[in-house]
């Protein structure tokens, strides 16, 4: 039982180890992060082609960029700006992008967490913003407004 909580306890240590012996490749938990993320994703299609069009574009995104590179844009705003722009975005789109990822004080937590490899604390953080109305209209105004 004590193995069972230290090993919950330094996960984040121990894959962020395993990623950087594999030279950044994704590790099982990153595919497994990833995949569950883009099963999300997927169910938010509309039907919509314009708003489905933005999902499988982010779906894409999340899938074929390595979970090392997405924690160095976690860290990093100007690296978060080359990796958007490296998935599909227009220099204007992804810089009003990572501007308002990084100036949505409501997404510092998820930002932080994504940093260190702690999926859990990124997904405590993010359901913490989806269950406040005020951080979520916040952080949708706020994308709204850099990429008008």
């Amino acid at each position: 039982m004590a193995i069972c909580g230290l090993g919950v306890v330094f996960f984040p240590q121990l894959n962020n180890t395993m990623r950087n012996a594999s030279g950044g490749n994704d590790t099982p938990a990153d595919k497994a992060v990833k995949s569950t993320l883009v099963s999300q994703l997927n169910t938010q299609k509309t039907g919509d082609a314009t708003t489905d069009a933005a999902i499988d574009t982010a779906t894409s995104a999340i899938t074929n960029t390595k979970m090392s590179t997405l924690m160095k844009a976690a860290k990093d705003q100007s690296t978060a700006t080359t990796m958007l722009e490296q998935n599909g975005l227009s220099t204007s789109a992804a810089t009003a992008v990572s501007s308002a990822i990084y100036n949505t004080s409501a997404l510092d937590t998820v930002r932080e967490k994504l940093a260190s490899g702690d999926y859990v604390g990124v997904y405590q953080a993010a359901k913490a913003i989806a269950n406040n109305s005020s951080d979520l209209s916040s952080l949708t105004s706020q994308v709204a407004q850099y990429l008008q």
